[in-house]
């Protein structure tokens, strides 16, 4: 993979990828050398991500009997994580010393009730009727009927007429606005007194480059599947450090070996720290906005725009309802199911859960049924959701026991919407998104794929032995 920085020359930015059975990276090496490189277990999770960054180094990962994240330690930094009954993170401790960091509460549908870090306890309020934040750490928050945050605080926010945010002001004055695409995306940014900046994306709703507004180039991303792996700005190009779950922990410029830009792991997982943007101490800022997988920062709210919705990272959880209602979950607030370092939710739709697989194995053998006896592929109509829950929920049983079974029914019911968006698709560009989102869901659940694969497989055959291979199961209605 190579780059070519406007006016310079090609660059060698990636080699040497390998990947292990069912598209697993295990490593790559960067132009100048440096190699990441991941370990696994048998089970295909992460068990150790190498760095290219000499400050980050290796980091390894432990995890729970029931596949949750327990340990997450490198050179600089180590952290034991505890989670509750229902999977969601609930403390946070120092690997060396066991010393409480962090500690989270929660309802049992995942609303944040109260956290505690460095003695000070906060606590959250709610609307008793709904799962609405009335009040966090002593701003209230006010909503619109459709369940849109509108207020925070002295902040206002206001949304156009898709349910997207379009303004933020304090006390009267307008301090960004927003616009979008015809597909929800957002592509153009102006902070009141300054130029507007414009976004581009690829496809599958990555971020490709910044323009300004005469449509010069002020900086393009170069991806490898959904890592971030360089960024071109100028005739200067830089490596990009993700982790294991795809966010960019660190920038480096290949030219002096030095890091220019850091997010470290820190102990709150839900993403409050601020990034170092000066860790070679030269004195240059190096601003870069992108966070968790499909977020990126604004400096103005600090918010984290995630496509379909905006993230709080003060909170935990979006501003907005689930686009999909509640067929993303009980809890249309809810960020990566309450367990930030295993799940992702690139689109801001609903959080990609282990079970995902199993149900995603089920389909494919409901899609080659429907292709056999010309039902429609697409047509939602045509496929067992009731089959794909059990799929899904079996699926969930090896790697997250009740936690992740309690979340696999939502999640074959989040796969029918998309299914059903899919099938209402009037161009080929839609087509091409839909799928993209799809397809970004279905990415980072390797930790669980090969136990249910040997599930989903017992379950197949158990199906053959019963019903024989029926090809016009689905009954084309």
């Amino acid at each position: 993979m190579i780059a070519t920085p406007a006016g310079g020359t090609w660059t060698d930015l990636v080699s040497s990828v390998a990947y292990r059975p069912f598209d697993l990276i295990e490593s790559w090496r960067y132009g100048n050398g440096g190699e990441l490189r991941a370990a696994r277990d048998k089970s295909g999770r992460v068990t150790s991500w190498g760095s290219i960054d000499p400050a980050n180094s290796l980091y390894v990962l432990g995890y729970t009997p029931g596949g949750e994240i327990a340990s997450q330690f490198g050179r600089w930094y180590g952290f034991t994580l505890g989670h509750d009954g229902l999977g969601y993170l609930d403390t946070v401790k120092d690997f060396s010393s066991g010393s409480p960091l962090r500690s989270f509460e929660y309802t049992n549908t995942g609303d944040r009730t109260a956290m505690t870090a460095g003695g000070v306890r906060q606590t959250y309020l709610y609307d008793p009727a709904s799962h609405r934040l009335t009040t966090a750490d002593g701003k209230a928050r006010r909503y619109d009927a459709a369940g849109n945050t509108i207020g925070i605080g002295d902040a206002t926010l206001t949304y156009d007429d898709a349910g997207r945010l379009a303004s933020a002001s304090e006390q009267g004055r307008v301090l960004v606005t927003y616009g979008y695409d015809a597909d929800g995306q957002r592509i153009a940014r102006t902070e009141t007194g300054k130029s507007a900046e414009l976004w581009l994306y690829d496809e599958q709703g990555r971020w490709l480059a910044d323009y300004d507004t005469s449509g010069k180039v002020t900086r393009q991303a170069v991806w490898m599947g959904d890592y971030l792996v360089g960024l071109v700005e100028g005739t200067k190009v830089y490596y990009v450090e993700p982790d294991h779950l795809g966010t960019p922990r660190a920038v480096i410029d290949p030219a002096r070996n030095a890091t220019v830009w850091r997010w470290r792991p820190s102990d709150d997982p839900f993403g409050t720290a601020p990034p170092d943007e000066d860790p070679d101490g030269d004195g240059a800022r190096f601003v870069f906005d992108l966070r968790f997988p499909g977020q990126r920062y604004d400096a103005v709210t600090g918010l984290h725009y995630n496509y379909r919705r905006d993230y709080d990272p003060d909170a935990g959880r979006y501003i907005q309802v689930d686009p999909i209602g509640l067929a993303g979950g009980v809890n249309p607030y809810l960020y990566a199911n309450g367990s930030p370092l295993r799940y992702v939710d690139p689109t801001g739709e609903f959080g990609v859960v282990g079970a995902g697989v199993s149900a995603v194995l089920d389909l494919a053998i409901q899609a080659f049924q429907n292709y056999r006896s010309g039902c429609g592929v697409l047509n939602a109509r045509n496929y067992n959701w009731a089959s794909v829950g059990i799929s899904a929920s079996i699926g969930a049983i090896a790697p997250g026991w009740v936690a992740v079974g309690r979340r696999a029914w939502t999640s074959s019911r989040a796969m029918s919407t998309l299914s059903n968006q899919l099938e209402r698709a009037r161009t080929a560009n839609r087509l091409i998104k839909i799928q993209g989102r799809m397809s970004t869901h279905k990415t980072k659940v390797g930790d669980v794929l090969i136990p249910q694969l040997g599930l989903q497989g017992v379950k197949a055959a158990g199906n053959v032995v019963t019903n024989g291979f029926d090809i016009d199961e689905c009954g084309c209605p």
